[in-house]
């Protein structure tokens, strides 16, 4: 990355300019935290990215297959079994409190 000053020498020289930068960012009481990361932890931080996306996908393909399954039971007459909210919701806002992600 370049400095902001002409004279310097990452402008003319591949070699001095600086970075790479590793940071974590995520939502925290509805604000953005940005964490500096040490090189060394960049990989680990970006394996758990990856996995984090995984898992958001997975979820999100159960939830289309939940709906899925309880509309056609609604048009069969079948009626779903009771699931404890509480549970579900406390385990939602965690999820989405948890949200963040990793620059690179």
């Amino acid at each position: 990355m370049k400095g902001g000053k002409n004279a310097c020498a990452c402008h003319s020289d591949p070699d001095k300019r600086y970075g790479p930068y590793f940071e974590l960012t995520y939502k925290a009481n509805g604000k953005t935290v940005n964490v500096k990361l040490a090189p060394e932890a960049a990989p680990l931080y970006k394996a758990a990215s990856l996995q984090y996306r995984r898992l958001k996908l997975l979820l999100t393909r159960l939830e289309k297959l939940s709906q899925i399954i309880l509309r056609n039971q609604a048009k069969k007459g079948i009626q779903a079994p009771a699931v404890n909210l509480r549970g579900l919701n406390a385990l939602k806002q965690a999820y989405l409190s948890s949200t963040f992600k990793v620059a690179f």
